[in-house]
């Protein structure tokens, strides 16, 4: 399976232009994104904007939201319980949402999400 790696643009806090990692695999019955971290130290982090990246990210590269699984790709050594989190993002009429109920999110492990991907993500480091 191939996986699709971007530099997205977002807009920040303060208004300021950041950016994040996408990674796209695009299955025959869903799609997979996956959210990283910038490598630059003083932009807005992802998990901050999820809805703003969420929205942008079906718009721009023509995803369908009701099919997609989005994840965050959470680096060392905060992935004390998973290094990939499934994040509560629904598509309801107001726009792309983030489930704020008090369920958890769901921790996946690495070859958990190459299951899921169906491709080895070292390709896609």
């Amino acid at each position: 399976m191939f996986l699709e790696q971007i530099t997205y643009p977002f807009m920040g806090i303060d208004q300021r232009i950041s950016s994040c990692t996408l990674t796209i695999c695009r299955r025959p019955d869903f799609d997979v994104v996956i959210i990283k971290n910038s490598d630059q130290v003083d932009e807005t982090l992802p998990i901050k904007k999820l809805e703003v990246i969420a929205a942008g990210v079906t718009q721009d590269y023509q995803i369908d939201p009701d099919r997609t699984c989005w994840l965050m790709q959470t680096p060392e050594p905060l992935n004390l319980l998973g290094e990939y989190r499934k994040i509560p993002i629904q598509n309801k009429r107001e726009g792309m949402t983030l489930d704020t109920s008090e369920q958890p999110w769901s921790y996946l492990s690495k070859s958990e999400v190459e299951i899921m991907t169906g491709a080895s993500l070292r390709a896609a480091a």
